[in-house]
């Protein structure tokens, strides 16, 4: 069963998940605006006067002490969720582009070995070492450029290595 959330005041995972899909320079703003808002604005709005107004007065003054000292503090926590989100996308983008390099590698093993597999036996059974790392390489065919078509012997570690043999 869900729980259901009550929203008493400010909801500081739901500004972080915002800074996570905010542009770079969204928390730096936020972060001025919320300390002009505590440092400027507020203080700005001013104390009533007259003899009807001493505790209204005094509240007010109390009010006005404590934004201008909050402000700072304020901004700096909001800065730094700002680099806590901006950090926690630069890991999700950098692991999401690992894991896609991994499926990447994966898939062209997988159509490299295939590839091997139907060229059957040949005069090219016993494959020669890579050049570079010494690995054996594996029989392939040129998918672009002005070779298209033929075959050439390519290093498995590739884009690692980048080592290759001519038939």
């Amino acid at each position: 069963m869900g729980r259901s959330r009550k929203s008493d005041g400010f909801d500081v995972e739901a500004f972080f998940e915002l800074l996570l899909i905010a542009p770079i320079w969204f928390g730096p703003i936020i972060a001025f605006v919320v300390f002009a808002f505590l440092y400027w604005l507020i203080p700005s709005l001013g104390t009533p006067s007259g003899p009807d107004y001493d505790g209204a007065k005094v509240i007010s003054v109390m009010v006005v002490g404590m934004s201008t000292a909050a402000a700072p503090y304020v901004a700096g926590v909001v800065l730094l969720l700002w680099a806590i989100a901006e950090a926690t996308k630069w890991f999700k983008r950098d692991s999401r582009s690992s894991i896609t390099r991994m499926f990447e590698e994966a898939e062209d093993e997988q159509s490299r070995q295939g590839e091997h597999a139907t060229q059957g036996t040949s005069a090219h059974d016993s494959a020669p070492s890579c050049p570079r790392c010494s690995a054996t390489m594996t029989l392939r065919t040129a998918k672009r450029g002005a070779n298209t078509g033929s075959q050439f012997w390519g290093c498995p570690n590739y884009p690692r290595c980048k080592g290759t043999r001519d038939l």
